[in-house]
């Protein structure tokens, strides 16, 4: 394990849209074999500590990149409780830009999460964009007498339009329907051409957040069944917003938003 002390400094916070995540850097040749030997269980509780309480405010996640063969790199993400997740896009996002400030100047790579291969290119030091996971399983739903829209884009998320209700979303996150792991709840308002407001209660974090990548492309989904088929759907999440394109069943969407380093974490040293 590793306890707080002078040392170098492998953990940095980023920020894609407000959404945030410590990144452990499993690159630097001083803390690769530290990190790449930590058990899982380990990495639980290392996310539950960084990300709720250590610093006295809250951050949504954590990822750990790590070489891969045939891959730029790949990563391991927990949430802030702990959980895993398969892919989030502004995670994704950060991702792309650390590793392309910190590894290597590289604009075009390409990494492994647990939904499979993710594309990026880092536009610039704050803008990403990145191809996201096919669309899967659209389907018109109705769940507790709430009528919306199921989709998976890397996650599942039920889209609901109407202004966000954390009570409701709470009742609806863990309900059968959405099989053992739940789905992101997102509420959506204001659709019309090429343009649509959202907000995500993402699993994991249990609460609202300010920017879900892969919600962003949900309310999109939802915006396009709406309304048609849109070239370009521009996302206002309570982060910024985020600019999702080819929106087509079994293919992969792009997605386009801010990622930032926001520091690095105070120093560290192996016990």
């Amino acid at each position: 394990m590793i306890k707080q002390a002078e040392g170098n400094r492998p953990i940095s916070r980023m920020s894609g849209a407000k959404n945030t995540f410590f990144v452990v850097n499993s690159f630097d040749p001083q803390w690769s074999s530290e990190f790449k030997n930590m058990a899982d269980s380990d990495k639980r509780e290392m996310a539950k500590h960084l990300c709720q309480s250590f610093f006295g405010f809250y951050t949504d996640g954590i990822l750990f990149i790590k070489p891969e063969m045939n891959f730029d790199f790949s990563w391991d993400f927990y949430n802030s409780d702990g959980s895993t997740a398969e892919m989030c896009g502004n995670a994704a996002r950060c991702a792309a830009l650390f590793f392309y400030s910190r590894v290597e100047v590289k604009k075009n790579l390409k990494f492994l999460t647990s939904a499979g291969t993710i594309v990026a290119e880092v536009l610039s030091n704050q803008l990403v964009r990145i191809q996201m996971t096919e669309i899967l399983s659209t389907r018109e739903q109705t769940v507790s007498g709430h009528k919306g829209i199921f989709v998976n884009t890397g996650v599942p998320h039920f889209v609901l339009e109407m202004s966000p209700s954390r009570d409701l979303a709470k009742a609806l996150r863990k309900v059968s329907d959405f099989g053992a792991a739940g789905a992101n709840i997102t509420f959506v308002e204001q659709a019309k051409e090429a343009h649509i407001k959202a907000v995500s209660f993402e699993r994991g974090v249990e609460d609202f957040t300010e920017a879900c990548g892969t919600g962003a492309v949900a309310a999109a989904v939802y915006l396009q069944k709406k309304l048609g088929k849109q070239k370009f759907v521009q996302v206002e999440m309570p982060g910024g917003n985020l600019q999702v394109e080819n929106l087509i069943e079994n293919q992969r969407p792009f997605l386009t938003g801010q990622a930032q380093l926001e520091f690095d974490l105070i120093h560290w040293e192996k016990k």
